[in-house]
């Protein structure tokens, strides 16, 4: 499967760990949680996100030496979305509200689908300030990219529909919000030969490795990203998703970090070696980490508003054909309270 997480940071002021960075918001999404099956379709036992969900906790308190505080646990048949935040931060959270939006198999004349696609979120306001946090996981395969467009706009319109109606509400639309964050498996692929993009990749995580390391990891903040993102620039003019962007088919207003690490999919489960099985899939980065600041938020583009602090791919994690991506985010939004703090750097995974 798939996850992602994302949230906001700011340097971490545990003693001894200047260059820690202490999430204020944590989030992670995770997509094919469970496994695709009649009995998990029909009934949803919320166990493992429990245990997952408290493993999470623990870490964050390991990490960073405080108890971050739940403030969303949402699930979707196989998507999952925990957001956590900073014990002071906590009692400034207000108007939480959840919801799904089911997609994939089902009928589009009955209105019924049974979720193994679609998108699960939460919508929050922090200092008086509104963020939606949005996890999905698109449809796949290489040769429908329209799908995946389609997919993003009926995810849209039945979260507006669900936030509309949402008791406490009605809450405004995803888009509507002064930050929306979007992560998960998107699925959108590369528009290359197999073979060229594979040899392409090959080239530049080598001149990765030379140049130190930076794509490997990860890591769009500093000169060495910057420079790791040059190297695979060539390849992402071919991304699915950044054509989408530059037609306007969809995630047209969303920014994302440039991307400085290796396509995350799809590996062989357990190994760092690319597909090689009978389909041979071509390498793509699946997995990615958006945002998009409202207008009145002010500029998206010139950081003012919304600065990436790191954008990454951890490929020591092997449990999956996917290798999880984090991001994390610095939101300064201008509704906010100019209280102590207002500043909220977000930290965001999507394997």
């Amino acid at each position: 499967g798939g996850g992602g997480a994302g949230g906001a940071a700011g340097p971490s002021s545990a003693p001894g760990s200047p260059s820690v960075l202490r999430p204020e918001i944590f989030v992670i999404g995770l997509q094919e949680f469970v496994d695709l099956t009649a009995k998990n379709l029909l009934s949803q036992d919320d166990r493992r996100r429990k245990e997952t969900q408290a493993t999470l906790a623990a870490t964050l308190r390991q990490v960073h030496g405080e108890d971050y505080v739940p403030v969303c646990a949402e699930q979707m048949f196989g998507l999952v979305l925990l957001v956590f935040v900073r014990p002071w931060l906590a009692e400034h959270v207000r108007g939480v509200t959840a919801r799904s939006c089911a997609c994939g198999f089902g009928s589009d004349s009955l209105g019924v689908k049974a979720g193994n696609k679609g998108g699960v979120s939460v919508r929050l306001d922090v200092f008086g300030a509104s963020l939606c946090i949005v996890n999905t996981h698109l449809p796949a395969g290489q040769s429908h990219p329209e799908e995946r467009n389609a997919t993003y706009w009926e995810v849209l319109k039945g979260l507006e529909q669900a936030f509309g109606q949402a008791r406490g509400g009605p809450h405004p639309p995803p888009l509507s919000h002064e930050l929306c964050v979007w992560l998960g498996d998107l699925n959108y692929r590369l528009e290359q030969p197999n073979e060229l993009v594979r040899r392409a990749v090959a080239d530049a995580s080598a001149a990765d490795q030379a140049a130190g390391g930076g794509g490997a990891a990860g890591g769009s903040g500093a000169a060495a990203g910057n420079g790791a993102a040059a190297r695979w620039a060539g390849l992402m003019r071919h991304d699915q998703l950044k054509l989408a962007q530059r037609s306007a088919l969809a995630f047209a207003d969303f920014v994302e970090a440039p991307v400085c690490f290796p396509p995350t999919y799809k590996y062989d489960a357990g190994t760092n070696h690319y597909d090689t099985s009978e389909k041979q899939r071509t390498p793509s980065w699946t997995d990615r980490v958006l945002w998009r600041a409202s207008a009145q938020s002010g500029s998206t583009s010139g950081g003012s508003t919304v600065q990436s602090l790191a954008y990454t791919c951890t490929q020591q994690v092997l449990v999956s054909d996917h290798k999880p991506v984090s991001a994390v985010l610095l939101w300064n939004p201008p509704s906010a309270s100019s209280s102590s703090s207002a500043s909220a750097p977000l930290d965001q995974h999507a394997p």
